[in-house]
């Protein structure tokens, strides 16, 4: 009898985390889909990645969510979106900051990292021991990799003791933040063609200009 009642309870225990991950599963899914519809959406870049924000807020605890980008040829970071609720203006966004003041970021470090401020700033080797800021109760943060290596990262951050990002998180952000890249270089290639029109279109008003002209 005793048995049977141990395994029932580990096939309960067994048949609860299987449909427990399979409604992870499917947040992921969804929250990837959702990124890809706001990717091809006409709404402007701002709107997009506040639209990010929220999509990632129903995978895990996110009001204080980051994205940064670097770009190689200059060799700078640029803060594309930053919401926090303690430091609202400790980046500005869009403002370029030169790689090199930021040696001990999670850019250079090129991989994930979760856990307190303290931990964090001892795996970034950061020279005071802290971070810029408040420091976070638990912090998690993933690089976006592309051709020709770290291209960005993606944080969330919590000072709230009962929250605590688990490795789990670390995946589903990471799969978030790759899709995040796609979904920017997608905005971009959609901004510079309608750019691409726009001039077009005035190049040709004016040819017919010129012609009218000259038919006067």
């Amino acid at each position: 009898h005793v048995e049977l009642e141990h395994r029932v309870e580990e096939r309960t225990r067994a048949l609860t985390d299987e449909v427990r991950e399979r409604q992870r599963g499917e947040k992921l899914q969804a929250a990837l889909y959702g990124i890809a519809d706001l990717a091809s959406s006409e709404l402007g870049m701002e709107d997009m990645l506040r639209r990010i924000h929220l999509v990632v807020g129903e995978l895990m605890y996110a009001r204080n969510f980051f994205i940064a980008l670097y770009d190689g040829e200059r060799d700078s970071v640029r803060f594309i979106y930053f919401a926090d609720a303690k430091d609202t203006n400790i980046y500005e966004v869009d403002r370029e900051v030169p790689a090199a003041s930021m040696r001990d970021s999670l850019i250079r470090h090129g991989r994930p990292v979760r856990g307190p401020a303290h931990e964090v700033a001892s795996v970034l080797q950061v020279p005071s021991g802290i971070g810029l800021g408040t420091p976070a109760l638990d912090f998690l943060g993933v690089p976006i990799v592309g051709e020709g290596g770290v291209r960005g990262a993606v944080v969330v951050q919590t000072y709230d003791p009962a929250v605590h990002y688990s490795a789990e998180d670390g995946t589903l952000l990471g799969y978030v933040a790759q899709h995040i890249m796609t979904a920017l270089e997608r905005k971009k290639l959609q901004a510079e063609l309608e750019h691409r029109v726009v001039e077009r279109t005035r190049e040709l008003a004016a040819v017919v200009g010129e012609l009218r002209e000259q038919v006067r």
